[in-house]
């Protein structure tokens, strides 16, 4: 009797135990797993700032003269036109001539009245010394520069016919091989008359020119 005894409590702290591990292990397979973290460090790139046209601001700095189309102050304006200094500067606005730059032209000159209403100031190329040179004419309103009579250049020659306060009458030459004398001869016979008026808000032309003129270039 008192065999059987020992025998269960033996059993039964076996039991005990072997439950005990089996409990550990249970709760170790339910535990959830730590995830590590991970922390990264973004810089934000700056961008770089925009290049400043120095060259344009020091330009605009140093020279205080209006630009096309601004209005000029009329205190400002000479009587007499635009100095050399004011044509040169207006002329290297516009597309260059073929023999390289502008300068006055001193068979057609400049007329109108340059502190209010149109004028102009006609202009060649620097190295013509041919008839079929480059020609071009400058027009300024109310003593500011508004751009060239026309696109294209005036290769034959241009006359100012007249001139009011606000229209400019030009004649340009040109070869027209319409009139059968122009075969035998190399003096251009060809003549177009337009008109350059102030509309209130900018220059306009009356009129229009022979593609045997522009070449379809303006």
């Amino acid at each position: 009797m008192t065999r059987t005894i020992h025998r269960a409590s033996g059993a039964i702290a076996l039991a005990t135990v072997i439950g005990a591990a089996l409990a550990a292990c249970g709760d170790t397979s339910r535990a959830t797993p730590t995830t590590p973290t991970v922390t990264v460090t973004s810089t934000a790139s700056r961008s770089a700032p925009a290049p400043t046209d120095t060259a344009q601001t020091a330009a605009d700095a140093a020279d205080p003269t209006t630009a096309a189309g601004d209005v000029q102050n009329a205190s400002t304006c000479d009587p007499g036109g635009p100095s050399a200094a004011t044509v040169a500067r207006d002329a290297a606005t516009i597309v260059q001539p073929r023999d390289s730059r502008w300068v006055p032209d001193p068979d057609v000159g400049r007329g109108g009245d340059f502190c209010d209403g149109l004028s102009w100031v006609a202009v060649e190329g620097a190295n013509s010394f041919f008839p079929a040179r480059s020609r071009q004419l400058l027009i300024y309103h109310d003593g500011t520069f508004q751009g060239t009579a026309i696109r294209c250049e005036a290769f034959r020659g241009q006359e100012v016919s007249s001139t009011a306060s606000d229209a400019i009458r030009v004649t340009y030459r040109f070869v027209d091989l319409s009139i059968p004398e122009q075969s035998r001869k190399q003096d251009p016979l060809g003549r177009a008359t337009v008109t350059f008026r102030w509309n209130g808000s900018r220059v306009v032309m009356d009129g229009s020119l022979p593609y045997a003129f522009t070449k379809g270039q303006c």
